[in-house]
């Protein structure tokens, strides 16, 4: 689990920000079970987005509703009688947004979602990678898709690289990983403690 805050400094006094966006990112293994910590937390953050990775159910998206927040749902798919992946983003009521992709592959799942915040436009990708995904089959493609979007552009989500900048061993999907975000001009966010092993990431 990690919360990410975007802020301003407050004029005339450096050290106060201005809380202006915030999110979370959530990876659950299981949304149903993990739904009473979702719940805890947006009680004392009530983040403008939430993130949901590995939501393993096959609940609709009226079952996955949480009060406050509108739901795009990806649903799970079913293998060996046992619903697997799959993704929500949770998004503020009184937010205005788009929905511009929902992508799903065999190692990659993610949705693509464009949000208005304070008469600003974001772009916000929740996105899920498996592990151990081959060479020839890494996400090159859609990872570069969701970093193309015009900025501010947040791709959150668990990706299973593994690098070095990601406080991880070296691995060909986090080399891939950090090329892309360097080459899109994107920063690479890591929480300053491990939220799981690998540490969750933001791009």
């Amino acid at each position: 689990l990690a919360h990410i805050t975007l802020g301003r400094e407050i004029k005339g006094n450096p050290i106060m920000e201005v809380t202006s966006f915030s999110m979370l990112t959530y990876n659950v293994r299981g949304l149903q079970r993990e739904l009473p910590t979702l719940l805890d937390f947006i009680t004392t953050n009530a983040a403008h987005v939430i993130a949901i990775q590995e939501i393993n159910t096959n609940a609709t998206i009226s079952d996955l509703h949480i009060t406050g927040y509108k739901t795009v749902h990806l649903p799970s798919h079913i293998a060996n009688e046992a619903p697997h992946r799959g993704l929500v983003i949770y998004i503020r009521d009184n937010l205005h947004f788009t929905i511009l992709d929902i992508v799903t592959r065999v190692h990659v799942q993610y949705i693509t979602v464009c949000i208005t915040v304070k008469h600003r436009k974001l772009h916000v990708t929740n996105m899920y990678i498996q592990p151990d995904v081959p060479i020839p089959d890494y996400p090159v493609i859609e990872l570069t898709c969701a970093l193309s979007y015009p900025v501010p552009n947040i791709i959150a989500g668990d990706f299973n690289s593994h690098s070095p900048v990601l406080r991880g061993r070296r691995h060909h999907s986090g080399t891939n990983l950090v090329a892309l975000t360097q080459t899109c001009r994107h920063s690479i966010v890591v929480p300053p403690e491990p939220t799981y092993i690998p540490a969750a990431t933001v791009l």
